[in-house]
């Protein structure tokens, strides 16, 4: 499991006193949002069967906690940020965030390799 941190802007939808019942407003606020994230495991199949035996898991995303860049006139509500921020990012953001966090882990494997390199020579 490794820690990954995006900025995004995410769509929220509110209501507030005056509003008609079933009305709501919307806001496009920029957030960050820190996430764990693991990396989902394909089918395995045994040589000689014919089916998997054990069926693909999907990459798993953990929210852990989200802040304001750019609040888009909301006031400043920390609890409701957090629900609206992992609702996003375990729905319309999970595939979002499952590259971001691949390219993180594809970046700091290089550094890496590179670092390996310069000590080599």
């Amino acid at each position: 499991m490794s820690q990954h941190t995006i900025q995004t802007e995410i769509e929220v939808h509110f209501t507030f006193p005056g509003l008609a019942e079933g009305e709501h407003e919307t806001a496009h606020p920029t957030v960050e949002i820190t996430y764990d994230y693991s990396r989902g495991s394909p089918a395995f199949t045994p040589r000689g069967e014919f089916g998997p035996i054990d069926p693909p898991e999907p990459p798993g995303l953990a929210f852990r906690a989200a802040k304001y860049i750019d609040r888009d006139g909301l006031d400043e509500d920390p609890a409701q940020l957090q629900d609206w921020a992992e609702q996003w990012l375990l729905g319309d953001g999970y595939d979002y965030a499952c590259d971001c966090a691949e390219l993180d882990l594809r970046a700091m494997r290089h550094a890496h390799l590179e670092d390996r390199r310069d000590r080599d020579q």
